[in-house]
């Protein structure tokens, strides 16, 4: 697949199928995992600023005025950033003072 923004990746995330080679599985059994960390921002979260900020501008209830603020832990507010960049809108993140400084960083990197 060729995208030709960032936020066209987010959702096709792959499906991995277990087979017993994995582990060992009850005959017949058929499991799978849906890869969310492979989204681009590294997780399900990614699905969620996306939906809410396209949701937000079509209902109204967000416009390109408006400024996203997010109390965060990380996940969400990388899946927010990543919308708002889509979007074009202003992001305010506050974050716990013990926070991880990788996620800061992605952060501070997506504006």
């Amino acid at each position: 697949m060729i995208i030709s923004s960032i936020t066209e990746a987010v959702g096709h995330t792959p499906i991995y199928q277990f087979t017993a080679k994995d582990f060992p599985m009850p005959k017949d059994s058929v499991i799978y995992a849906k890869l969310e960390y492979l989204n681009p921002g590294g997780s399900i979260k990614d699905r969620l600023g996306l939906y809410l900020l396209s949701s937000g501008l079509g209902s109204g209830k967000i416009d390109q005025e408006t400024t996203i603020i997010e109390p965060t832990a990380g996940n969400t507010g990388i899946g927010l950033g990543l919308a708002a960049l889509k979007f074009n809108l202003k992001t305010i993140f506050v974050v716990p003072e013990k926070f991880s400084i990788e996620k800061q960083k992605i952060m501070q990197a997506l504006g």
